[in-house]
């Protein structure tokens, strides 16, 4: 017998998926404000909002795992380096669903900058 999934659908897969799509739009537009308007600096925010977006899947996937199994926080504190690079693979992975709205967020800033 299976235990019942504490999270289900709509909080395991859904939350985190429309947390990162708003973050993957949010995250370079805040960015850009404070850029000068060219093409090498929508490169460089598309650089580190992929890096941020990066984290914050890393960290969704933390907070998921810490409701669904109690014993990920100890996994954590004994085995930290394995445990941080774990989620920060799942992150990466994550990027299947940021990363194109990121690319367009990104086309859409690249028209506003000067040639």
């Amino acid at each position: 017998m299976t235990l019942p999934d504490p999270l289900g659908f709509g909080l395991g897969l859904l939350l985190p998926a429309i947390v990162l799509g708003g973050l993957a739009i949010f995250v370079p537009r805040a960015l850009f404000v404070r850029m000068k308007p060219t093409l090498f600096s929508v490169g460089l925010n598309l650089l580190a909002s992929g890096f941020l977006l990066v984290l914050a899947g890393a960290v969704c996937f933390a907070m998921m795992y810490a409701l669904q199994a109690p014993g990920v926080g100890g996994a954590l504190l004994a085995e930290p380096v394995s445990a941080i690079a774990q989620f920060l693979k799942l992150g990466i992975s994550s990027s299947l669903i940021w990363a194109p709205i990121l690319l367009l967020v990104g086309f859409g800033l690249a028209q506003r900058t000067e040639a």
